[in-house]
C-alpha cells in the first residue's frame, strides 16, 4: 500500500489520538514492564512499540504520521521524565524516525513492517551505548547474561561474543514477531473501521 502525501481530516484526528496512546504506552505500560521484568524490558517495550507503529501506519497512512506521533509521545514522556532530553525522549524520536524513513522508502507493506520491527529491536539493543561504553557493558547485556546463567542455559563466564550473538538473534526474532502481530491486527482493525464507516454512510 503506497503512503499518501496528504492526510484526510479523519486521519489527522486519528494520529493525535494514536500519538497520545503511544505516550501512554511509554509512560505507564513501560514503567509497569520495567518493574515486572527488567531483564526483558529491552525486548518487551520495543515489541509493543513496533507492533503499535505497524498498526498505526495502517490507520494513518500519510507521510510523516509516525514521526508526528513520535513527537507527541516524546513530548509527553519529556514532562514525565523530569525534562530529561536524553534517554527515553531521544529513543522515541529515533524509533519514530527509523520507522517513518522505512515506510517512506519502501511504502507500507509486510516487508517494510518486518523491517521496522527488526530496526526498532536492534536500536533498543544499541541505544544504551550512546551514553558510553560497549554493548557488553550495557545493563541490558549484563541482565540478560545473568538471566541465562540463572536459568542454567549458559555457564557463568561464557564468551561475551556468544551471549551477544544470542541477544542479537532474539532481538531480530522479536522484531519479526512484533511486525507480524501488528500487521494482522492492523488489518483487522482497519477492516472493522471500514465496515463501521460504510454502515454510518448507509444510515
Amino acid at each position: 500500500m503506497p503512503v499518501k502525501m496528504t492526510p484526510s481530516n479523519k486521519e489527522i484526528s486519528r494520529f493525535i489520538v494514536l500519538g497520545i496512546l503511544w505516550a501512554i504506552l511509554e509512560v505507564f505500560i513501560g514503567r509497569w514492564l520495567k518493574l515486572w521484568q527488567s531483564s526483558l524490558f529491552a525486548f518487551n517495550m520495543p515489541f509493543l512499540i513496533a507492533a503499535f507503529i505497524v498498526i498505526s501506519k495502517r490507520l494513518v497512512p500519510f507521510v510523516g504520521s509516525v514521526l508526528l506521533m513520535g513527537i507527541v509521545a516524546a513530548t509527553v514522556k519529556l514532562f514525565f521524565s523530569g525534562m530529561v532530553l536524553h534517554g527515553a525522549f531521544m529513543a522515541i524520536l529515533w524509533e519514530a524516525f527509523l520507522a517513518e524513513l522505512t515506510f517512506l522508502v519502501l511504502g507500507y507493506g509486510f516487508f517494510s513492517a518486518v523491517l521496522v520491527g527488526i530496526l526498532l529491536q536492534v536500536y533498543s539493543l544499541i541505544h544504551p551505548t550512546f551514553s558510553g561504553g560497549g554493548l557488553c557493558q550495557t545493563r541490558h547485556f549484563i541482565r540478560f547474561n545473568e538471566l541465562l546463567v540463572a536459568q542454567g542455559l549458559v555457564r557463568d563466564g561464557a564468551e561475551k561474543s556468544t551471549i551477544l550473538i544470542v541477544l542479537l538473534v532474539l532481538h531480530v526474532v522479536a522484531g519479526i514477531l512484533a511486525a507480524v502481530a501488528g500487521w494482522f491486527f492492523g488489518q483487522w482493525i482497519f477492516a472493522k473501521c471500514c465496515a463501521e464507516n460504510e454502515k454510518a454512510e448507509q444510515e
